[in-house]
C-alpha cells in the first residue's frame, strides 16, 4: 500500500505504524531517528493526530525490545501516541511447537535444518488481557490505546453472504446457461471423444458449481484468464482460489 492510496482513502482510518518491520521500526533499528520522525509526521498529518498510532510488540525479540525506548521517545517527540499490539501467529502458546512443523512443511524444509525460517519464541499466541497488561507494565498508556482503538472501530460485517463481482453474460443469456454453453464448447477440444462418462462428469462438476452458488465466480476467473491469454499475457492455469495454487 502506497502513500498515494493510503492519502485517498485516508478519510475514517485508525492506522497503526506496523511490526518491527515496519517503515518506522526499520529507520529506528537502521540508526535514522530523523527518518523515522519524518516518516512518522507525515502519517500524523495525512491521517489526523488521534488517528494514527506508534505499534509497540514485545514477543521476546530482542530488536522489538531496542525499539521500545526508541518509540518512545519517538512519541515524546512527535505528540503521537503508542499503541501496545501482539504479533500473534498461533491461539495458545503450547501451539508453537505444530506452528513451527506447519513452518517447515510451507518452506519444504526439515526440523533439523539450522538454516530453515523460525521463530525464536513461543510467544507468538494470543495473549489475555491481563498478560497484555503484564508485558507492558512500563506503557500503561499503551494498553488504555488498544482499548480506546477497539472502542472506537465501528465496522458491520454480515455472514453467510457473498461478495463476487457480477458478471454480465452475452445479451439474452443468464450466467448459468452461458457457463454451461463454454463448458459444452470447451468440452471436445480436450476430450476427442465424448463418452457417456465424459458427458456424466461435466454434468455433475457444473450441478456442484451451481449448487455451491459459484456461476459468476468461475465465469470471472475465466474471463480475466480467456483475456490474457487472447493478449499475451503470461497467465497460469487459473486453479483454486487456496493459497498457493
Amino acid at each position: 500500500l502506497d502513500r498515494e492510496l493510503l492519502a485517498q482513502y485516508a478519510d475514517g482510518l485508525l492506522v497503526l505504524s506496523g511490526c518491527l518491520k515496519g517503515e518506522i521500526g526499520q529507520c529506528l533499528l537502521g540508526g535514522h531517528p530523523e527518518e523515522a520522525e519524518k516518516s512518522a509526521e507525515f502519517y500524523r498529518d495525512l491521517l489526523g493526530k488521534e488517528n494514527f498510532y506508534l505499534e509497540i510488540q514485545d514477543n521476546g525479540l530482542e530488536s522489538q525490545k531496542k525499539l521500545l525506548p526508541l518509540f518512545r521517545e519517538l512519541s515524546k517527540k512527535t505528540g503521537i501516541p503508542l499503541v501496545a499490539t501482539s504479533d500473534i501467529h498461533y491461539l495458545h502458546r503450547d501451539d508453537a511447537k505444530a506452528h513451527d512443523v506447519l513452518l517447515c512443511i510451507g518452506t519444504q524444509k526439515i526440523l533439523d535444518d539450522p538454516n530453515r525460517l523460525r521463530f525464536s519464541t513461543s510467544e507468538f499466541y494470543f495473549r489475555s488481557g491481563e498478560e497484555m497488561a503484564a508485558v507492558f507494565s512500563d506503557f500503561p498508556e499503551a494498553i488504555e490505546n488498544t482499548l480506546a482503538i477497539a472502542h472506537r472501530c465501528n465496522l458491520e460485517f454480515k455472514f453467510g453472504e457473498y461478495h463476487l463481482p457480477k458478471f454480465v453474460p452475452p445479451a439474452g443469456m443468464t450466467p448459468k446457461a452461458y457457463l454451461r454453453k463454454l463448458c459444452h464448447d470447451g468440452l471436445p477440444r480436450r476430450y476427442p471423444v465424448l463418452t457417456d462418462a465424459v458427458k456424466q462428469r461435466l454434468e455433475h462438476e457444473l450441478g456442484v458449481i451451481e449448487k455451491a452458488g459459484f456461476v459468476s465466480y468461475f465465469l470471472i476467473a475465466w474471463d480475466f484468464i480467456h483475456f490474457a491469454k487472447t493478449h499475451g499475457v503470461p497467465v497460469g492455469p487459473g486453479r483454486g482460489s487456496g493459497a498457493g495454487s
